[in-house]
Parts: C-alpha cells; structure tokens; sequence
C-alpha cells in the first residue's frame, strides 16, 4: 500500500512482554524509512504477568528506552503521548511531552555526531 506506519512502542513492548519476543528486534524488523509516527502511552504492569495496556500513567521507563531504540533506528519522527483516564496535574502531562522532546533531540544530536564521524 506504501503508506506510512504509526507504530504503538508502549504497544510492542507490552506485547513482546506478554507474548515472549524481543521488542527492539521486532522493531528493527520495521523498514525505518516506513515508520512515520510513533505513539507512546502508560500501562498497567502491577498483576504480573500479563501487562495492561491502560493510557492512565506516565510513560514507563522500559517504554522510554525503547522508544530510544525506535529513533535509533528511524531517526526522529513524529510521535504522540495519549492519555485517556486518570489525567494527572498539567504539569505532569507536560513533562510528559518535555521528555520526549528531550529523547528525540538527544538522538538527533547522537546521529549529527554518527554523521560527521563518518565524513
């Protein structure tokens, strides 16, 4: 259909712990140029073992680190942060977003020094 991919990372970790794969192969299985959008959200991992996609808490650190692995691999993309219930103060929701700016600005910096490395 070559269209554009918005790819769920709170999503595939939540399924690559639930189903036993490796998140960041899955991902990097993904042709990059594809991946257009990516979409990060909290989830539910206190009743072991399964893991509840829920958009009602922050980002999880295991989610923030493959979302690292995700713009190692695409280079900085569009991405959003939903939240559906249980909304917190707004300033936890922005900084919510001011990490994400900060991650997507770290990798563009990581790949301007891969890239004049490599001139």
């Amino acid at each position: 259909s070559d269209c554009g991919i918005l790819v769920d990372v709170n999503n595939v970790y939540i399924n690559g712990v639930n189903q036993g794969y490796d998140p960041v192969k899955f991902i990097q299985a993904i042709p990059a140029d594809r991946i257009w959008q990516l979409h990060l959200a909290g989830h539910d991992d206190t009743v072991p073992p399964v893991v509840k996609d829920t958009h009602d808490r922050p980002v999880s650190d295991a989610v923030w680190d493959l979302f690292r692995a995700t713009l190692r691999h695409t280079g900085p993309v569009s991405t959003n942060i939903e939240w559906d219930a249980d909304l917190p103060a707004w300033e936890e929701l922005f900084a919510e977003t001011e990490r994400t700016q900060h991650i997507l600005d770290e990798i563009e910096a990581e790949q301007r020094g891969e890239k004049a490395a490599a001139a």
